[in-house]
């Protein structure tokens, strides 16, 4: 299918600008775990995969409300000085 082009000139150069370099941390990410674990990722059963999935899910929810708390935080303090 061919990519149609964006439409905002700005959504273009942040992902030209910024998707390589989340590119190579998922790169270094995978390389980290294939030399903690080697193969092993590969042979676990599908339910085992699932499991980690919704662990990863949950650990990403949880860390976001660590974030919203922060930015709330940030956002009152910004109300109050401004």
């Amino acid at each position: 299918m061919p990519s149609k082009k964006l439409k905002s000139s700005r959504s273009e150069k942040l992902i030209q600008e910024m998707y390589p370099e989340f590119s190579e941390r998922v790169h270094g990410r995978l390389n980290s775990g294939a030399r903690s674990y080697g193969d092993s990722s590969l042979n676990r059963e599908l339910e085992s995969l699932l499991n980690e999935v919704l662990e990863e899910i949950e650990d990403q929810c949880g860390w976001s409300f660590l974030a919203w708390l922060k930015v709330k935080d940030l956002l009152e303090k910004v109300k109050r000085e401004f």
